[in-house]
């Protein structure tokens, strides 16, 4: 893998339009290193971030469901806590979109943002039938829901109508937020974090380099959200479990149903990656990404097409993790990017003639 930095010209590339070579976003929380004057060399590198080293700001903005809107969900997938209606069936979406508005000129008073925007709900899926494991309290709910308006029905007809019903409501819900935000921020590069899907054991075997037939299906079933969002944001966060050849397997094989799912579109859409370069920032202040994994993170997605990366970690303990992830950046991420950056402007010369990215034709199977 290493050596594609040395001979990017050995394959077989094309070009895409882009204004710059594969710009790099920090979504981390890093404002308290600022304050205790630990140094993260964001400038030096050119990694786009808020001022400040603010989670939020005038460069990248995310929304997590549970302060966004009036999101459905239930507490610690408990039926016994259901919160803003549970299901997406009991939303007022009048209600909802009301709050989503004062949030998002609160959070954005730029009208004319034109920034990373990310919409973050993760506690359900959009179709009824992906709620599995402990998402499965959404079925349940959704049948007991059915069953207090039908109770004559059978058994059968019952999921059947708790699922259009709950796909109906997804829909709507998904949609209309969507549309509310684009309509405030035109500009925004507004997308739902972690789509397309993609099953996570793809690329675990050696050959498997596609999402499944499955987990293609359920993208195209959620076609809906693909034809409404600015941009698509997939994520390839790595948890340090599998070998670096999976994770390569894995990343080709989302970033190829990505392509798959951009292609399909009528209009152009683009695709920034979400990634990490830590792989358990909850319980580890040091356990950075190896060599291989930082090349197969942020390399392979602008050779796959990507518009871009977003750089995000979270805030748990991070005062005592600002030190280790400086150094981090200053002598291993940070010339990475730097060596990948001119890579990607020298390819930009040499056969876009400096108007596009160098993208892989076909992708590399190692």
């Amino acid at each position: 893998m290493w050596l594609l930095l040395t001979f990017p010209l050995l394959v077989q590339w094309t070009c895409i339009s882009a204004e710059d070579a594969l710009p790099v976003y920090w979504n981390v929380p890093s404002e308290s290193c600022k304050k205790l004057r630990v140094d993260i060399p964001l400038n030096e590198f050119e990694i786009i971030h808020n001022k400040g080293e603010e989670f939020l700001g005038e460069k990248v903005v995310i929304f997590y469901e549970k302060k966004f809107g009036k999101c459905p969900y239930y507490k610690g997938y408990d039926a016994e806590q259901p919160i803003n209606g549970g299901l997406p069936q009991n939303v007022s979406i009048e209600e909802h979109l009301a709050i989503v508005e004062k949030q998002i000129n609160e959070t954005i008073p730029d009208k004319h943002f034109s920034g990373i925007a990310v919409i973050d709900i993760e506690e359900w899926r959009p179709l009824y039938e992906m709620n599995w494991g402990g998402k499965n309290v959404y079925k349940k709910q959704s049948i007991k829901l059915a069953r207090s308006k039908y109770p004559k029905r059978s058994a059968k007809e019952i999921e059947a109508i708790a699922e259009k019903e709950f796909n109906q409501a997804s829909k709507t819900f998904f949609m209309r937020t969507l549309k509310k935000a684009i309509e405030l921020r035109p500009k925004a590069l507004w997308g739902l974090y972690d789509f397309p899907f993609c099953n996570a054991k793809a690329g675990d075997m050696e050959g498997d380099f596609e999402c499944s037939k499955e987990a293609q299906r359920y993208n195209d079933k959620m076609d809906f959200i693909y034809n409404t969002t600015r941009v698509l944001y997939p994520s390839i966060y790595l948890n340090g479990k599998k070998s670096p050849e999976q994770n390569f397997r894995f990343i080709r094989a989302l970033l190829k149903e990505t392509r798959r799912i951009a292609n399909a579109q009528r209009r152009r859409v683009d695709y920034y990656i979400y990634t990490k370069f830590e792989y358990d920032p909850y319980e580890s202040y040091d356990w950075f990404y190896g060599n291989e994994d930082i090349c197969n993170t942020v390399k392979l997605p602008g050779d796959l097409g990507g518009s871009g990366l977003v750089l995000w970690s979270t805030s748990k303990n991070m005062r005592m993790r600002c030190a280790n992830i400086g150094g981090f950046v200053k002598k291993t991420l940070g010339p990475f990017l730097q060596a990948i950056r001119k890579q990607s402007n020298d390819c930009r010369q040499t056969m876009c003639s400096g108007n596009g990215n160098c993208v892989l034709k076909k992708p590399l199977k190692k």
